[in-house]
């Protein structure tokens, strides 16, 4: 890893899929990753069923109750 401040360390940079995939040709992490499988399904629907209501996390929020940044991080 290099210092921002050194020059080229953007050739240090990784892309999250490139990560996602180094990551699970670990046994242990793919295992880990395949467990979460339900979940991440989940979430993708409530997320996508947000985006088809055409709802902001602001509007959902004062919806269903929780704040703005608890939706956020689903």
């Amino acid at each position: 890893w290099k210092s921002p401040n050194v020059a080229g360390w953007r050739s240090c940079v990784i892309s999250h899929k490139s990560l996602k995939g180094r990551a699970l040709r670990r046994k242990a992490v793919k295992a880990e990753y395949e467990k979460l499988e339900e979940e991440f399904a989940f979430l993708d629907q409530f997320l996508q069923a947000r985006a088809d209501a055409g709802l902001s996390q602001t509007q959902l929020a004062a919806r269903i109750g929780p704040t703005q940044s608890a939706i956020a991080r689903l």
